[in-house]
């Protein structure tokens, strides 16, 4: 599993559930401008 897919897992199962929807969205916004152009083929520990 790769963080890209560890993260949007998370997002979808635990993120989407528990935040309200301006924080899921803002979540989004920074996963994919910031983080999963950097990270995403990583391997997960």
């Amino acid at each position: 599993m790769t963080l890209k897919e560890y993260i949007l897992y998370w997002q979808e199962v635990y993120d989407k559930n528990q935040s309200r929807p301006t924080t899921y969205a803002a979540h989004s916004y920074i996963f994919k401008n910031h983080i999963l152009p950097g990270l995403g083929r990583d391997p997960a520990l």
